[in-house]
């Protein structure tokens, strides 16, 4: 989503009327969740241990030695999903560089939720800390820093010692990732293996990604699995089921 299409949250922060306030600030909160919208991810968690290793992402400059092309996505979950040559990033909002930003909107417990419980805040502020910590790996150097200005990854307005200050209060916490949402302890995904998750388990015959909802761009990708005895027994089940 836009930065222009943000609700207006400055008047709430500089105090106004507090029954105006409530209903605005539900609004942010809707607004954030869809922006921060991880739900599809959450729902193969225990799958991702298959679609990406648990570690940071790779920075930008090694991203290009690898020969991906940077594309720009606004859906959250599709940021660090790759395939063959090019790997979706999304955009660094500003509201996520703003304190006060966080201070209003993102507050949450002093101390992490276990036991796999959401957070007082939704899960919100764990899913916008994982999104920056992915940031911090990414723009890890000077060049990767460049390279994030050239796609307009991150606003104009932010400078290289700003952001290497910035990296440093964030990767201060440590241990870093029981702050931050799991779908963060891994860092990119491989399309090909979200959408064969997605295809033949949890959406059937539909990917991850449309570009698998035409039965024959996945069955050209992937004919030689489908042909095997255990995928047309699968097949057939799903047909058999749904009639």
């Amino acid at each position: 989503m836009d930065d222009l299409e943000a609700p207006a949250f400055s008047p709430i922060l500089d105090g106004a009327n507090s029954e105006i306030d409530r209903v605005q600030v539900a609004a942010i909160h809707d607004w954030i969740d869809e922006e921060t919208d991880l739900h599809r991810l959450a729902a193969i968690h225990n799958w991702l241990w298959i679609v990406g290793q648990p570690m940071p992402p790779r920075p930008l400059h090694q991203q290009r030695l690898l020969n991906r092309e940077i594309t720009i996505t606004e859906k959250m979950d599709l940021h660090l999903v790759w395939t063959t040559d090019r790997i979706f990033i999304k955009t660094l909002p500003r509201f996520l560089l703003e304190p006060r930003f966080w201070a209003g909107f993102l507050r949450c417990h002093a101390v992490p939720i276990r036991n796999g419980d959401l957070c007082s805040c939704g899960g919100r502020r764990k899913r916008a800390l994982g999104f920056l910590f992915s940031y911090a790996a990414l723009v890890a150097h000077e060049s990767d820093f460049r390279i994030a200005k050239e796609a307009h990854l991150i606003p104009e307005e932010v400078q290289w010692p700003a952001w290497r200050a910035a990296v440093r209060e964030l990767l201060g916490t440590s241990p870093i990732y029981p702050w931050i949402d799991p779908r963060f302890h891994h860092g990119e995904l491989r399309l090909s293996r979200l959408n064969k998750i997605y295809f033949f388990w949890k959406t059937p015959l539909r990917g991850y990604m449309s570009r698998w909802n035409q039965y024959g761009s996945f069955f050209h990708d992937n004919f030689a699995l489908l042909a095997s005895p255990t995928c047309v027994a699968v097949v057939m089940k799903i047909e058999v089921g749904d009639t």
